[in-house]
C-alpha cells in the first residue's frame, strides 16, 4: 500500500489506526480501529454528519471501543 496516494487526514486515520492496532496487541488493522481513528482523529466534519443523521457519536465510540477489544490480541 502506497501512503503517499492518499491525502493528508487519511494517511493520520491510518497512522492512528495502526497505533491503535499496536496498541491493543492486534496483529492486523481491521475496520474497527479505522472507524474509531476517523471518530477521534476528524472532530469536524464526522461527527457533524453523524449528527445530522441522528447517530450518537458517542454511543459509536463506546460501540467501537468494545469490537475492538474483543479482537484477537497477539
Amino acid at each position: 500500500m502506497d501512503n503517499s496516494k492518499f491525502t493528508l487526514k487519511s494517511q493520520e486515520v491510518i497512522s492512528y489506526a495502526q497505533e491503535l492496532a499496536i496498541e491493543k496487541g492486534n496483529p492486523t488493522i481491521d475496520t474497527g480501529h479505522l472507524l474509531f481513528a476517523i471518530l477521534n482523529k476528524d472532530q469536524d466534519v464526522t461527527p457533524y454528519l453523524l449528527s445530522k443523521m441522528g447517530i450518537n457519536t458517542g454511543v459509536l465510540q463506546s460501540a467501537t471501543g468494545k469490537i475492538i477489544e474483543a479482537y484477537p490480541k497477539v
